[in-house]
């Protein structure tokens, strides 16, 4: 949804119904959309941490470091 239409718009109604369920369940774990952002971007930046690390492999210019991270990054438009 967010990658769809952006992330502004997406509510927890929405969240729930991709889920197939009841919002009251989304509630259960996340107190507001932003919680539930949240966490996602937790898990992003782990996964890009493993990803970047694996970029990096070793000496490298700084044009191959900013290139590195540009692309990783570019790889989670999202996060």
């Amino acid at each position: 949804m967010a990658r769809r239409d952006g992330v502004r718009p997406v509510t927890l109604t929405d969240i729930a119904a991709q889920a197939r369920v009841h919002k009251s369940a989304v509630l259960r774990y996340f107190e507001s959309r932003e919680a539930a952002f949240l966490l996602l971007t937790s898990k992003g930046w782990q996964d890009w941490a493993t990803a970047v690390g694996q970029a990096l492999p070793g000496p490298m210019t700084p044009h191959d470091v900013a290139a590195a991270l540009a692309s990783t990054l570019a790889a989670r438009p999202l996060f």
